[in-house]
């Protein structure tokens, strides 16, 4: 996997889907330090200021979809990323809200946006880690993971494998039973 690493973009998603239309043919990463138009799940605004969180999007150019098993891939993603999360911050209770949301708390601290067009599949993961001052609009349900500092790199580097590993495995179940047995 390509890994392009930015301080500062509009939006990784709109990195990936630009990486796509130029008919690139390998799977790249985009990672920012901070997004200043970054978004979710329908368009909605994802707060993304410098060095307090991780937001990346990965392109999967010419992606074959398992049609019956699509509805797994958000899902595996997110299952995944807890994983990930968990092994960081063992002593924390992450939930999983269906189907793209993250909560710590009963606050979301991380978000999952998948899009699929031209045979080319995006994922987004947006992850609020130590921020802690939130837009007025989302400071009741926006939440934050730690108040230390983190491994931003290595975060980062295992959470990019393991999406990417995600993608390849959601036809696969197994990850069902840790996915309905977190509770959220």
């Amino acid at each position: 996997m390509l890994v392009y690493r930015y301080d500062q973009v509009e939006s990784t998603q709109d990195l990936a889907k630009d990486y796509l239309k130029n008919k690139n043919k390998k799977i790249a990463a985009f990672v920012a330090q901070s997004q200043t138009n970054g978004y979710g799940k329908q368009g909605r605004f994802f707060y993304s200021p410098a060095q307090t969180g991780i937001y990346f999007s990965i392109a999967f150019p010419n992606f074959e979809i398992v049609q019956d098993k699509i509805n797994l891939l958000t899902p595996c993603i997110a299952t995944y990323v807890v994983d990930v999360l968990r092994k960081f911050y063992p002593q924390k209770d992450f939930l999983l809200k269906w189907v793209n949301d993250i909560y710590l708390e009963n606050k979301k601290v991380a978000g999952i946006l998948t899009e699929y067009e031209n045979n080319s599949l995006i994922i987004g993961v947006g992850i609020n880690v130590t921020m802690h001052n939130f837009p007025e609009g989302i400071k009741f349900k926006a939440g934050y993971i730690s108040d230390t500092f983190f491994e931003y790199k290595k975060m980062t580097n295992e959470l990019l494998q393991a999406v990417e590993l995600a993608s390849k495995n959601y036809g696969q179940v197994q990850f069902m039973e840790q996915y309905v047995n977190c509770p959220g």
